[in-house]
């Protein structure tokens, strides 16, 4: 690489020196040697020697680039290739890449739907076919357009993004406590296997979110590891007999909105609300009018049992005090705004202290 610049820069002065002067053009080509800069130096010495005054002052106007000059611009630099840790629990991963939710099918193309794949969830890619992925995603295994799923160096880039540190209740009952020590008061009651985002590891403690409201858990009774959302089945009632078909568009429409924000105070089913607006614009959007916050629900309907839920009824949360309202969607499932982290999810009823059960729906 060397002698190739040095040859180059070699013939570069010799151009020079051959376009201002008169200089012997068969000396200049029968230099030998490998140096081009010292044979360069050997035809401007000769040159000067049979050129006029006038000639070695234009000579020496000219910039020279000779190969010391060259050897200074370098190639850029190769930029360092990011590398990326697995994500436990996949071997092939793949991540939604889209704004609202990606379609799983039964089958590729015009399949029927049975889940979707929230903004950067995560699949399993099993298997390509025709520009579709065959997937596993949560309870879900079907096919995903591949034009919008992200995978290799790309899927675990955004996965490290997204993922969150869940913390799994191995007790039958676990104390949410509102400092990291056991002489500090008890928030509420967590439930057995339930899941909740860790926000700070402390020593013996993980710091979580239960909807709004952090407290603090012995690591001891948890199980921690990273997560990503996975896919969810659109047969997320199950109805039995005696369910109004209003209940059940009622619950259907709600779930519509999973993934959106989290609110406090907001109003919008799609720009963000909180937990009793939620539930106030679902009722409201079926034409039934309801007070706007969790306490004023609670007051407002009949009071029910955990037995008698059904889709459409309203479950409030907390431990001392009402703070939490959400709806029950079948399945001992609810659907709730939880908080400004998670904003419109699902979960499982029992995942923390119910106060009270509330039915508005008159049927």
């Amino acid at each position: 690489m060397r002698n190739t610049v040095k040859k180059a820069v070699g013939i570069c002065v010799l151009g020079t020196i051959l376009f201002l002067g008169k200089t012997d053009f068969s000396y200049a080509i029968n230099i030998k040697g490998t140096d081009a800069e010292a044979g360069a130096s050997m035809v401007l010495e000769k040159y000067y020697k049979e050129n006029s005054m006038a000639s070695k002052q234009a000579l020496q106007n000219v910039s020279i680039v000779t190969a010391s000059t060259v050897s200074l611009i370098q190639e850029p630099a190769k930029e360092e290739t990011k590398t990326y840790a697995p994500i436990p629990g996949y071997t092939n991963l793949g991540i939604a890449n889209v704004q609202d939710s990606l379609n799983v099918r039964k089958s590729p193309v015009d399949g029927e739907i049975i889940g979707r794949i929230l903004k950067d969830g995560a699949c399993e890619i099993i298997s390509e076919e025709n520009g579709w992925y065959y997937i596993e995603s949560g309870d879900i295994t079907g096919y995903v357009s591949a034009d919008y799923v992200l995978t290799g160096d790309a899927a675990l880039e955004k996965a490290w993004e997204a993922v969150a540190n869940v913390a799994k209740v191995t007790a039958d009952a676990l104390y949410l406590r509102q400092e990291p020590n056991t002489e500090c008061d008890i928030l509420e009651v967590l439930g057995n296997s339930e899941e909740f985002e860790v926000v700070e590891m402390l020593d013996g403690w993980a710091k979580i979110l239960v909807d709004s409201t952090e407290g603090y858990v012995s690591t001891d009774y948890v199980s921690i590891s990273p997560q990503l959302e996975t896919a969810r089945t659109l047969e997320q009632l199950q109805y039995g007999m005696g369910i109004s078909d209003l209940r059940i568009e009622m619950a259907n429409f709600a779930q519509q909105f999973v993934g959106y924000p989290y609110v406090y105070g907001g109003n919008s089913l799609t720009k963000g609300t909180d937990c009793s607006g939620f539930t106030y614009l679902i009722y409201q959007h079926f034409g039934i009018s309801i007070p706007r916050t969790a306490t004023t629900q609670y007051n407002f309907g009949k009071k029910i049992s955990v037995s008698e839920l059904k889709p459409g009824d309203l479950i409030i949360y907390g431990e001392s005090q009402i703070e939490h309202v959400g709806m029950y969607i079948g399945n001992r499932q609810i659907v709730h705004a939880s908080s400004a982290r998670t904003g419109i999810k699902y979960s499982q009823m029992y995942y923390r202290n119910i106060i009270g059960c509330v039915r508005i729906l008159n049927d």
